[in-house]
């Protein structure tokens, strides 16, 4: 009688201490780039990788959500703030791409390539003023094919439509990602954040003035 009321005991603290485990909740951390605090050029891509050290959560399998939509079982939310004097200003229509995620032993991670765009109106301007030079170029060159291509003004919205993809250059300044784990399923269910990961982003140059577009064109700045 005493022996099996020791193995109840011992099988409600075994299956206490599971439950326990289970609810532990996983510790998240953000790097930016290589984690060295090095600005980051408004031209090139702003990566970063999130992980988290439990076994109960795998991030390379878990949504990642930028904007209000409907919640998913399990998800990481990412908030981007812009850092402008006592001001925070969130960071509207960030795009997120997974470039590599992957688990080890107990601990799981994504990386991610985000892109901070500048305003639509500024990237619409250089699209324009981009044209407009190239069409100056063809105007006074004798390419036949050049001339076709920049100097008919029919083709004039495709190449705007081709150009708007192609186009990237990130808004300058100081920032911070949030990042929040929500799971409403699985051995741990909650909220976990971490602390926010500060970067700068510098001006090096507009797009369309990177070499490869100044090829038989003045620069806007001469």
């Amino acid at each position: 009688m005493k022996t099996c009321i020791y193995i109840s005991r011992l099988l409600f603290l075994c299956t206490w201490g599971i439950a326990a485990l289970g609810q532990t909740a996983p510790h998240l951390s953000i790097q930016i780039g290589d984690g060295k605090d090095t600005p980051i050029s408004n031209l090139d891509t702003v990566t970063a990788e999130i992980s988290a050290n439990s076994s109960q959560v795998d991030l390379s399998s878990t949504a990642i959500v930028t904007e209000s939509r409907s919640p998913q079982n399990v998800e990481l939310r990412l908030l981007l703030i812009e850092l402008r004097g006592s001001k925070r200003i969130e960071v509207p229509s960030i795009r997120v791409v997974k470039i590599g995620s992957g688990i080890h032993l107990k601990q799981s991670y994504v990386s991610l390539a985000i892109d901070l765009p500048v305003d639509p109106a500024v990237r619409d301007a250089q699209i324009a003023a981009f044209l407009q030079r190239a069409k100056k170029t063809a105007d006074s060159s004798k390419d036949a094919h050049m001339k076709e291509v920049y100097g008919n003004p029919h083709t004039a919205a495709f190449l705007t439509s081709q150009l708007k993809g192609l186009y990237h250059e990130n808004r300058t300044g100081d920032f911070e990602l949030e990042c929040k784990l929500v799971s409403r399923e699985g051995a741990w269910k909650g909220t976990v954040e971490c602390p926010p990961a500060k970067f700068k982003v510098i001006f090096k140059e507009h797009f369309f003035d990177q070499k490869q577009f100044l090829h038989g064109q003045e620069s806007r700045h001469q």
